[in-house]
């Protein structure tokens, strides 16, 4: 276990109280912040300890918050000694600098699109004598909020899938039965 999961493991255990410690500034607080983290779980070996830094830094600006994390801190680094699992990750995600991208196993009796190489990859016309198994690649934007799906609004003129600012499908690889099934186990 290294600094990266250590602060990270503190940060997961404060997060839900951190908008109450920050107060107004903490829309762009967040969004700083999970910019770090994503430079954070980017960096190599030899960086993680800058990366750990800058993540800190962001907290220089709110000394409650930064206490709280101090505090997180010095409880999950005992514990992690002590030999608990370490923290769960998404499997095959991905980090980006304003997103993560993140694979969803999915298994449809729907067709393929025409074009099958860009979206929509699948038509709303059924296949029903098989099923066909995949990976979708989706991303989720650093800002996103439980409950909502954005996407481009043509009202406020956004054309542009923009993965940074909206949840959208960036691909999809199809999979045999026999790796569907090992890669969702």
């Amino acid at each position: 276990m290294d600094d990266r999961d250590l602060l990270i493991r503190a940060l997961v255990g404060v997060w839900a109280e951190l908008p109450g410690l920050v107060g107004d500034d903490w829309p762009v607080f967040e969004a700083q912040v999970l910019i770090r983290l994503r430079a954070l779980e980017a960096a190599s070996p030899k960086d993680v300890e800058n990366a750990c830094d800058a993540v800190l830094a962001e907290f220089d600006a709110h000394p409650a918050a930064r206490g709280r994390l101090v505090e997180a801190y010095a409880v999950v680094a005992p514990s992690l000694e002590r030999g608990s699992a370490d923290r769960p990750r998404v499997a095959g995600s991905t980090g980006h600098a304003r997103y993560l991208e993140i694979p969803i196993f999915f298994a449809t009796d729907r067709a393929l699109a025409a074009d099958a190489s860009a979206p929509p990859f699948y038509s709303g016309e059924r296949n029903p004598k098989h099923l066909t198994y995949g990976i979708a690649r989706v991303s989720v934007p650093d800002d996103h909020r439980s409950g909502s799906l954005e996407k481009p609004r043509w009202w406020k003129l956004q054309f542009r899938q923009d993965p940074e600012q909206f949840v959208i499908v960036l691909g999809v690889d199809a999979l045999d039965r026999a790796a569907f099934v090992a890669g969702a186990r």
